[in-house]
């Protein structure tokens, strides 16, 4: 007689297909939720670093600028000083007797002497400052030792401010030029800096020497695709001053450098214009475009009064 056993696997079942599916769909969620969040962090994280170099790179930018811009030296009524008798001591003038051999010798010297520069000669994108500063590690040599635009050889500089741009022209194409050897795309390769002694750089710039004065620039900022210089006087802002036809220093000088940190093969934005928007930031944070921020500062100009030549 068969005895009757009960099924071991009697009263169990296996998942069904709609549980499959919606532990599958939950799955898929749950995994999209984590993707997202971390994409959100890693984004917000390169975001929040390039911000922080961006500010870093203007803001050092723009301390530069205004160290060099204190230092400036301003002698007033230099344009009024074209003839000087032979000691250098007083300004001939219409009312001194000469004779004619006198005068020829008198505009000989005049048309050889090298135009007197001083305090500042700025547009709205380029800057020239005649500055004087000491050099902090007493490194000086005879003009006729000097080998380079860089040497230095008084404590009496030209500081010269310009964009490198490949397609321009003058010094900033030139420059432009050594930077890129032709290669580059981008229109704007960064914010340069001269710095040279100061008859040898002027003289070059009279001649217009572009060899000499690329020789004596540097990159300052690469990530700077735009720069705008403003100037303060007489109540109102203009964007160009000369202190040698104005015969004065502006109030103050107003700095504003566009900053972009583009990825690799990103081209280089430049704004159409610096006063438009001076925030920190020019464009959405949560866009893939490389983003550009302004970076302001006013400068002003120190108060102590020019040297007159009286007390020379």
């Amino acid at each position: 007689m068969k005895s009757s056993q009960q099924q071991p696997n009697a009263g169990r079942r296996g998942f069904t297909l709609l549980e499959i599916l919606i532990a599958l769909g939950l799955m898929v969620f749950l995994i999209a939720a984590v993707s997202q969040a971390l994409t959100m962090y890693i984004t917000l994280s390169t975001l929040g670093r390039e911000e922080a170099e961006q500010a870093q790179i203007g803001r050092a930018v723009v301390q530069q600028i205004a160290k060099d811009i204190r230092s400036v030296t301003f002698l007033s009524g230099a344009q009024d000083e074209l003839l000087m008798d032979d000691g250098g001591g007083s300004e001939v003038t219409a009312e001194d007797e000469f004779s004619d051999e006198d005068f020829d010798d008198t505009m000989s010297a005049e048309d050889d002497a090298p135009p007197v520069e001083t305090g500042i000669l700025g547009s709205s994108e380029e800057l020239i400052l005649y500055v004087n500063r000491p050099d902090r590690r007493v490194e000086y040599v005879a003009r006729e030792d000097a080998v380079s635009a860089k040497d230095r050889i008084s404590d009496a500089l030209t500081v010269y401010y310009f964009m490198a741009r490949p397609g321009g022209s003058g010094v900033g194409a030139e420059f432009a030029q050594t930077l890129s050897q032709g290669t580059s795309s981008r229109e704007v390769l960064g914010l340069a800096r001269l710095e040279g002694d100061r008859q040898t750089i002027n003289t070059a710039i009279s001649e217009n020497d572009t060899t000499v004065q690329v020789e004596a620039s540097s990159l300052l900022a690469e990530e700077v695709v735009a720069i705008q210089f403003r100037y303060f006087g007489a109540g109102e802002w203009v964007e160009e001053w000369d202190s040698v036809d104005s015969n004065s220093l502006p109030q103050a000088i107003e700095v504003i450098v566009s900053v972009q940190i583009p990825g690799e093969g990103d081209s280089v934005v430049v704004p159409q214009s610096q006063f438009t928007r001076t925030d920190d930031s020019s464009s959405d944070d949560t866009s893939t475009e490389p983003v550009i921020r302004k970076y302001r500062r006013v400068v002003a100009m120190p108060l102590v009064p020019p040297i007159e030549l009286e007390e020379l």
